[in-house]
């Protein structure tokens, strides 16, 4: 399975290129909320519930 492409809007994160791509080695994916029921309760702007 091929990644995804990881998109980025954090323009002060040293690992956003102008193309607005991450070109982090590896992200990882916060909560704020013991149980994430929107995408607000994470740093995931694509957060959906399963």
């Amino acid at each position: 399975m091929q990644s995804p492409e990881v998109k980025c809007n954090v323009n002060e994160c040293r690992y956003n290129e102008q193309s607005k791509t991450c070109t982090a080695p590896s992200i990882q994916v916060t909560k704020h909320q013991t149980q994430a029921t929107s995408h607000e309760a994470t740093d995931c702007g694509t957060f959906m519930m399963r």
